[in-house]
């Protein structure tokens, strides 16, 4: 992630949250606050504006949410927003094209190879194979994949070092809550195209 990126999250979702937050749930503040610009560096601003809002009006305390709730309330904004006014398209960086909208990009991916996606999820790199669909508008070849997969275990080496991953409020524990909130919200939209392509009778049970 770029310090463009990281910039934006904390102008747009950090910062507007500062006026009602106070005590961050963690003992590294400035990990904490790192792992959420991570994190949230792919929702527009649009919906970090609305996510930060949303956390402010349901606040029920002055500590900070875990990560966990950040990304499933940026998720569920997303969501909601596409189905208002259509996929929120992010701004594309000069030279580049837009990232494609989380949901459409797994969509999409499915329709190309359902069982890569399936099992992208099942074994826990599904995020990196999403990112990659997003950037590239394509699914990566066999040597790519395994880049994915060997990227993930690393990355989660690189959280456990952050601290016990069992232990609810460590970094680790709260990085490994995010990304569990996207695959529940993978499975979901798996479930749901399964569910569409069956009922118009172009999907077999079988090829699942």
């Amino acid at each position: 992630m770029d310090k463009q990126e990281k910039d934006r999250v904390r102008r747009e979702f950090i910062n507007r949250l500062k006026s009602g937050f106070r005590k961050v749930p963690v003992d590294n503040s400035r990990l904490y606050f790192d792992e959420i610009c991570r994190q949230l560096s792919e929702f527009e601003t649009e919906v970090l504006n609305e996510a930060a809002d949303r956390l402010l009006r349901r606040a029920r305390t002055t500590v900070w949410p875990v990560i966990g709730v950040c990304f499933s309330t940026c998720s569920d904004v997303r969501q909601e927003l596409a189905k208002a006014n259509g996929p929120v398209e992010p701004a594309p960086k000069r030279g580049e094209k837009a990232l494609l909208p989380e949901r459409v990009a797994v969509e999409l991916a499915l329709r190309e190879d359902w069982q890569l996606v399936a099992s992208a999820v099942r074994d826990g790199w599904h995020v990196r194979l999403v990112d990659f669909y997003r950037k590239f508008r394509q699914l990566p070849d066999l040597r790519q994949c395994e880049d994915l997969f060997v990227e993930t275990v690393e990355g989660r080496k690189r959280f456990e070092r952050l601290g016990d991953a069992n232990c609810p409020g460590s970094i680790a524990w709260h990085a490994l809550k995010g990304l569990d909130g996207r695959k529940r919200l993978y499975q979901k939209i798996i479930d749901e195209e399964h569910t569409r392509l069956r009922a118009k009778g172009c999907f077999d049970d079988r090829d699942r």
